[in-house]
């Protein structure tokens, strides 16, 4: 096991993203590689080929640490998306599907990204109606009327 695994949802989430990294490096090379091209292994060439640049060295919060992070998978889709329509322009069907299987996964990751970092996630947009007076239906009369009853 490369990292330890947390103890919270989204900490599982992370990990487990983290953990299909190396399967799309490996299934992009591969295809690379059946297409007679040498895939880059050079760190300072991949840096340069790269899409997206590490982050400025520096303490973060974690809100910006996972806003950076949702920055960068946007970016990443956004290119995936390119290499994909370029594919089907050459009729490249087996980069197509490497590609879809992989915006797939990403686009998921985008998605709980973005719900963490959403201005009204559940809780904080429920936190009214179980803290305040009046706001529940327990709490208050309800219309007789109501096509709730």
């Amino acid at each position: 096991m490369l990292f330890p695994q947390p103890d919270d949802r989204f900490g599982r989430l992370l990990v487990y993203f983290c953990h299909l990294a190396p399967n799309y490096m490996d299934m992009i090379g591969e295809r690379v590689a059946r297409l007679g091209v040498v895939p880059t292994a050079h760190p300072v060439t991949q840096h340069e080929l790269s899409y997206i640049k590490h982050e400025v060295e520096g303490r973060y919060s974690m809100r910006d640490f996972l806003r950076n992070d949702l920055e960068q998978e946007l970016k990443l889709q956004q290119m995936i998306r390119k290499q994909i329509a370029r594919a089907h322009q050459l009729q490249d069907y087996g980069t197509v599907q490497v590609l879809e299987e992989v915006l797939v996964d990403r686009e998921d990751l985008g998605y709980h990204l973005y719900s963490v970092l959403e201005d009204d996630t559940l809780s904080r947009g429920m936190e009214h109606l179980m803290h305040e007076q009046g706001n529940r239906a327990g709490d208050r009369p309800m219309d007789p009327r109501s096509p709730l009853q």
